[in-house]
């Protein structure tokens, strides 16, 4: 009986790991919006405090989940008194509402590194069902591995792209003269956590 005990927990021990907690690497992360303005040109900006909790099905990434919030009052343009007018009620209203969140609720694969992401997004107290189109750029140990001690552990790239129109979460000024719809990008590198 001991030695097939033995024999088990040696067995369990040598599977893969199939689920594990991953976060962003913030240094390798960027969330970033267009808005066409008036006609004119594209204007971008983005997000710089944010979190994740991801819970990632490393044999089926399908199975993976995660919930991510964004600090409304985090987001910068390098026009600071455009970040204080998008700070205020006419857009973001972050003192009313000082977050924005986005869960998973369904992963499917679509291509071998292309996913589709269903979720909801909830932002100025309004929830709506958003899809992202994520394309996996990398999964494994970190390259750089071998030279950098902080990076000896399991990462995910992922890019992703999704569009939303700001006027079905309420956010009305100047629309349609200022871009209804939000392109919205994502850059990121997960890291397994310890």
């Amino acid at each position: 009986m001991k030695n097939t005990r033995t024999v088990f927990l040696r067995l369990a021990m040598a599977l893969p790991v199939s689920a594990a907690d991953y976060e962003f690497d913030k240094a390798h992360t960027n969330i970033q919006f267009g808005v066409n303005h008036n006609g004119i040109s594209n204007f971008l900006g983005q997000f710089q405090d944010f979190t994740g909790k991801f819970d990632i099905n490393e044999e089926d990434l399908t199975q993976s989940s995660f919930d991510v919030v964004i600090k409304t009052a985090s987001v910068d343009t390098d026009v600071p008194a455009l970040d204080d007018h998008l700070k205020n009620e006419d857009f973001f209203d972050v003192t009313k509402y000082p977050e924005m969140r986005f869960k998973s609720e369904r992963i499917v694969q679509v291509a071998a590194d292309k996913y589709a992401v269903e979720g909801q997004l909830t932002m100025l107290d309004k929830t709506l069902p958003v899809t992202l189109d994520a394309r996996l750029n990398f999964q494994g140990r970190h390259p750089l591995a071998d030279f950098f001690p902080a990076y000896d552990t399991q990462y995910l790239g992922f890019s992703a792209t999704t569009s939303i129109r700001r006027t079905d979460f309420g956010m009305m000024t100047y629309a349609p003269m200022l871009g209804d719809q939000v392109n919205i990008t994502i850059e990121t590198e997960l890291k397994r956590t310890p």
